[in-house]
């Protein structure tokens, strides 16, 4: 079944296209709509745009790009992320700086509760 599905002509295959100038010298019901004789057809003209001109000496405009949703979309994106990089930087130096109070606190009491020590360890003593 692989095999007649391979070969031209098969199902869903259609036949190849004659790449040579067919001449018709008889009429036939089954060539009777090739008409090609001569030389291959022409290639098609570029399509002429109204309002623009074809002279090389025109000076060409930088093309501008329109204002698009998708600029829009990235310029909002990029905001975002500086403001969320932002946010973060100040989340991070707000608690560098609550863990140096927090240590010169720890330091202080330390300090308080050896004076304590030394207080009770000469009362101790007498």
């Amino acid at each position: 079944m692989l095999d007649e599905l391979m070969r031209p002509g098969g199902s869903g295959q259609s036949t190849p296209f004659p790449t040579e100038i067919v001449e018709v010298t008889t009429a036939s019901p089954t060539t009777s709509h090739v008409q090609q004789t001569g030389s291959p057809a022409r290639p098609r003209a570029r399509r002429i745009i109204p309002g623009h001109r074809a002279t090389p000496d025109r000076r060409r405009r930088p093309r501008v790009r329109p204002h698009s949703a998708h600029a829009d979309a990235a310029q909002n994106f990029i905001h975002s992320d500086n403001l969320w990089r932002d946010l973060a930087t100040k989340f991070v130096t707000e608690s560098l700086r609550q863990r140096e109070a927090e240590l010169q606190m720890q330091a202080q009491w330390q300090t308080l509760f050896a004076k304590y020590l030394e207080l009770l360890d000469k009362k101790i003593n007498k």
